[in-house]
């Protein structure tokens, strides 16, 4: 809503730029030229050699146009002229929008050119003998063919620029609809294969008649609370983002008991900071999925930091022989969801030995 309004009061205050003001400054600028040339126009100079000059007390005194006549230009002639240029302007303006909204999305995508073009000579046509029309001037204008050159000019200019806009526009509009079909099919893509691990998870202790399942059906039921509602918007609070971090340790610890040694650190100077929901989410996963190794204690460390407005987040697990192949599962979707989201504003750092798997994702901007 904010964006539209922004939007909104953009193109009222250029249009008002463009009817009243623009030609307000091309009438100072005609005014100030007629002053400058006042004394060289013929009419001046005629009156000024039939008046005889006169001395007193050595001072001249030159000849006085007659009362009733104004030195510098005509304040009628240049009302109506300023009259006439902003009647000119408010027919361009009026067909810039028709361009921009109808006729180019109407007839010229659709390739429909004669129609379009037809439509625009119309537009053409108007833009000079409207305003002359309201301002009586048709047919008695002296110097019609300068004001027509001028007038076809700025209102050819005008619809370029309106083409040039609308053609900017539906690019940008069929990139936004594609970013926003590739990162929800990337979100179907995740969250039913987090509900799959989650339900994986909770199966095994069922299988083994832990007392914990019951609380860890209580958070599972907060976790996919958080992917159904927070998921779907644009960003989160970092700080929602931790909380739900820490939840889904809290629910592999449940499930893993004391087989893994696992620690997430956390240090959020600010609560200004927002992030995209579930963006740690696959790390977090791939770090449970394949840094546990069967009859050993495995070591899982999680960091999720931040300098003024830099996020740093850092996911290390030990590899499991047996799965080290499945370590780059999802990594192709993730720098995917990140391009979109982060253009030029992340580093992801993947290290790999052979005995630990480790990411390091920084964000900014």
């Amino acid at each position: 809503m904010r964006i539209v309004s922004k939007h909104i009061v953009f193109h009222i205050v250029g249009a008002v730029i463009f009817v009243f003001l623009i030609p307000y400054i091309f009438s100072i600028d005609h005014n100030n030229n007629d002053r400058e040339n006042f004394h060289e126009k013929p009419e001046f100079k005629e009156f000024r050699d039939n008046q005889p000059h006169r001395n007193t007390r050595n001072e001249t005194f030159l000849p006085q146009p007659p009362k009733g006549k104004p030195p510098h230009g005509k304040p009628m002639e240049i009302k109506n002229l300023y009259q006439q240029k902003v009647n000119t302007n408010i027919v361009i303006i009026i067909f810039f929008y028709l361009n921009l909204y109808y006729l180019f999305p109407k007839y010229w995508i659709r390739k429909k050119y004669a129609l379009w073009l037809l439509w625009i000579m119309v537009g053409a046509t108007l833009t000079f003998i409207v305003p002359m029309m309201l301002n009586g001037r048709l047919g008695r204008n002296k110097p019609f063919l300068a004001d027509l050159q001028i007038c076809l000019f700025l209102y050819f200019t005008v619809i370029l620029i309106s083409m040039l806009w609308k053609e900017f526009s539906l690019k940008n509009e069929i990139q936004i609809q594609k970013t926003a079909a590739e990162l929800q099919a990337i979100k179907l893509q995740m969250n039913p294969h987090f509900l799959f691990n989650s339900l994986n998870s909770i199966y095994s202790l069922t299988l083994t008649q832990n007392e914990k399942a019951p609380h860890s059906i209580l958070i599972l039921s907060q976790l996919l609370r958080y992917v159904l509602t927070e998921g779907n918007l644009d960003k989160i609070s970092l700080n929602h983002e931790a909380a739900f971090i820490l939840n889904f340790i809290d629910f592999q610890k449940i499930r893993l008991g004391n087989t893994a040694d696992i620690h997430f650190d956390t240090h959020i100077e600010t609560n200004n900071l927002d992030v995209a929901p579930l963006l740690f989410l696959p790390f977090l996963e791939n770090a449970f999925k394949y840094g546990i190794i069967p009859d050993q204690r495995s070591y899982i460390k999680f960091e999720l930091k931040t300098s003024d407005k830099t996020i740093f987040f850092l996911a290390k697990n030990d590899i499991n022989p047996k799965q080290s192949s499945g370590t780059q599962v999802g990594l192709k979707s993730i720098r995917k969801r990140l391009q979109l989201l982060y253009p030029n504003q992340h580093t992801l750092t993947i290290d790999k030995t052979e005995t630990y798997f480790m990411v390091t994702l920084k964000l900014w901007g």
